[in-house]
């Protein structure tokens, strides 16, 4: 008796299945919907025909006015029988032709139509991208590095095996490739040898670990950042060729545990860091290219400060470090700018900005 209830239990359970499946496919019901229509044509017709004894033309006619309720005029007056099963015909017409044109536009804005033009989208901007970044993996950690960076309007790169992967519609500044970010022909398909930076951030150490190694290979002058799960990971990664390593539960913690000792401070840090929140005052880096005429002389005899209001808390060399003068005497105003210098400066978004439009300025005028 309990293996029937098993059996019984097992057909019904893999009926449901299979019926759901094809209930929740899209492409099952754009066919199912034409047949519903077909259908209700052919019953309409046949009922008109049958009824009201009308040729094919006009039960044809009346059918096709019923379904899509114009309001034309009846073909001809119609019998209490006929009133009756148009009456029927216009309840059921009205929920089938629904569900149809839902299904439609369904097929149109999310089947392979509109992926078609979404992917055609993302390879138009894909062959345009240069000194871009790359992303791999659409983790936790890579969907705020995307948010992020389209809030900043920058372009780059999303590599995840998982070809259904849903961007935000504000994602205007992301292309997507879908394949395996291990696979040599992928990277290159993102324009490795091109790209500026690579963030590779696939909750795996291991498979951090080759993809590090892999994109070393492709372009040895790339910045390449990658997640870490511990210390040990990390170096590592480093030792493969990373520059810059990521521990996003080091990180967290020594938040929270900042918080609690520096609540001000940190509350401070976050607002001058993030662009999306509001504050009067702001902090950024600025790069010193090889072709600006700043090149070899201080912040003192720039005028920096004095022309854009803008304060200078910082130098750091291209490697990250801050350049410190090596004479106690000598203050920071005092050092020669170099190739690939960043000035980190703190201000209101107007001296931010009139700082940007002084280097930008600098730079041109050498070229020129």
């Amino acid at each position: 008796m309990n293996n029937n209830w098993t059996l019984a239990y097992f057909i019904f359970h893999s009926s449901y299945c299979n019926i759901k499946y094809y209930i929740m496919n899209l492409q099952f019901r754009l066919f199912f919907s034409l047949f519903l229509i077909l259908f209700l044509i052919v019953f309409g017709v046949s009922g008109y025909s049958i009824i009201e004894h009308w040729s094919l033309l006009e039960s044809l006619y009346m059918t096709i006015i019923t379904l899509t309720t114009v309001g034309f005029t009846e073909v001809k007056p119609l019998s209490e029988a006929g009133r009756i099963f148009t009456i029927s015909f216009i309840i059921l017409g009205i929920g089938s032709a629904g569900f149809a044109l839902t299904t439609l536009f369904g097929y149109i804005f999310e089947g392979p139509m509109m992926q078609s033009i979404k992917e055609r989208k993302m390879e138009l901007l894909r062959r345009k991208l240069k000194d871009h970044h790359i992303i791999c993996g659409y983790t936790a950690v890579s969907k705020e590095v995307i948010t992020e960076l389209n809030r900043q309007k920058t372009y780059h790169i999303l590599i995840d095996k998982n070809s259904t992967v849903n961007l935000t519609p504000d994602a205007k500044y992301t292309a997507f490739i879908s394949g395996d970010v291990h696979d040599e022909e992928i990277l290159r398909k993102a324009k490795i040898e091109q790209a500026q930076s690579i963030i590779v951030a696939l909750n795996d150490d291991a498979a951090n670990l080759f993809l590090v190694v892999t994109a070393r290979q492709l372009n040895q002058t790339i910045k390449i950042i990658s997640e870490a799960s511990d210390e040990s990971a990390a170096k590592k990664l480093t030792r493969a060729g990373a520059d810059f390593i990521v521990t996003p539960y080091q990180i967290a913690g020594r938040k929270i545990a900042a918080s609690l000792l520096k609540p001000r401070l940190i509350n401070f840090i976050d607002i001058i860091t993030d662009n999306n929140t509001n504050g009067s005052l702001k902090i950024k880096e600025f790069h010193i290219s090889k072709h600006s005429s700043l090149l070899g002389k201080s912040l003192r005899e720039t005028n920096i400060g004095q022309t854009t209001g803008a304060v200078i808390l910082a130098i750091v060399d291209s490697n990250g470090n801050s350049r410190i003068s090596q004479n106690e005497r000598t203050s920071l105003a005092s050092l020669p700018l170099q190739v690939n210098d960043y000035l980190i400066a703190i201000g209101t978004i107007e001296q931010l900005d009139s700082l940007e439009n002084f280097i930008k300025a600098n730079t041109k005028l050498f070229k020129l």
